[in-house]
Parts: C-alpha cells; sequence; structure tokens
C-alpha cells in the first residue's frame, strides 16, 4: 500500500487506498472497523470512511489473497458541528440525573455516533450506567465517568440495521438510585 487519498478525510467521505498486489476478495480494516469495499482493482481500492467520535489516526489494513498489507497512516477528523447539549437547564426534580448529548452525529446512512456525559442536579459529572435505544434499535450499556467522560457508541450495520432519517436517540442513565432520561432526533 502506498497511500490513502484524501488524507485527512471525514467521515463518510470516499476514499481510495493505492497500492498495488490487490487481489480478489479483498477486504479493509481501519481502527479495527471493516470498510466497505465499493470497488477493486490490482492497484486502487474505493471505501468509504468510518465514523470517529474524535479525530483518530490510524494505518488501514488490507487483507487479499491471504497476505496483510499495512499502509500509511490515514487520519479521519471528527469534522462538522456536533449536537447542543440538551436539556439546558437543570432537571426539575431534585436528585435527578441530567443527561447531555456530547455528540449525537449521523456520518452517513450507514454510521453514526454518540456521546453522552451525566450529570448530577448540581451540575457535578456522576459515574452512571446509559442505555437507550436509536429508532428501534437498542443501545448496549455503557458507563459515562464522574471525571466528565462520555459514555460513548459508533454504530454501524454490524450492530444491527439503523434507522432511516431522522431517528429519535433516546437514553436513559441511572447511578446510586438515581435516573434522568433525554432524547434528541437525527
Amino acid at each position: 500500500m502506498t497511500a490513502d487519498a484524501p488524507n485527512p478525510v471525514t467521515p463518510g467521505a470516499e476514499l481510495t487506498i493505492q497500492g498495488f498486489g490487490f487481489g480478489s476478495g479483498v477486504t479493509a480494516t481501519w481502527h479495527g472497523q471493516s470498510l466497505p469495499i465499493r470497488s477493486a482493482t490490482a492497484d486502487t481500492i474505493h471505501t468509504q470512511a468510518p465514523a470517529v467520535i474524535g479525530t483518530t489516526t490510524d494505518a488501514v489494513i488490507v487483507q487479499s489473497d491471504g497476505k496483510s498489507m499495512t499502509g500509511p497512516l490515514l487520519t479521519i477528523t471528527a469534522g462538522g458541528p456536533t449536537t447542543p447539549t440538551i436539556p439546558t437547564t437543570p432537571p426539575t426534580t431534585p436528585g435527578s440525573l441530567r443527561l447531555l448529548f456530547k455528540t449525537a452525529k449521523r456520518y452517513s446512512a450507514r454510521q453514526l455516533g454518540l456521546q453522552v456525559s451525566v450529570q448530577d442536579d448540581r451540575g457535578s459529572f456522576v459515574a452512571a450506567q446509559v442505555t437507550g435505544t436509536v429508532g428501534s434499535l437498542r443501545l448496549d450499556t455503557r458507563a459515562s465517568t464522574a471525571n466528565g467522560v462520555p459514555a460513548t457508541w459508533t454504530l454501524t450495520p454490524a450492530q444491527g440495521s439503523l434507522p432511516p432519517y431522522p431517528a429519535t436517540v433516546s437514553v436513559t442513565a441511572t447511578a446510586d438510585g438515581r435516573s434522568g432520561t433525554a432524547s434528541i432526533t437525527i
């Protein structure tokens, strides 16, 4: 492998992997994510950049005819605005939790990313278990931390069929007998 173009690239954009010796049944991965092969020749693979939560750099790995090839580093930028945090006012019930969407973005019809932090009614981050749905697709339970690190999901068809545009994202957090919910449409 000799190059990835463009580099850097934004999620969902067309990506060309250049090199030589690509054979039949070629597959490609980047940062542990399978890349959809749109077309391939002996020296070019056309694919799509995957979703990322934050700008990430890693090498593309191509498997072809039983051989593994590692390419140069490829940077995929988070790009674009994130969804504003919601709700913007404290919870109305004392002791309840506030969920903040740090990111709720559909990168393409086949990929979306979510980041949800949890605060108490005083505005302090809390460690919580967060779960929810995107349309009819159930989200695995993830943890947010007391230092503000959000529960994070990058959803691709491997987790199930993504709902069509627009989709409602609903999340619920629980911590120490407290709970809170939030939703947004993406």
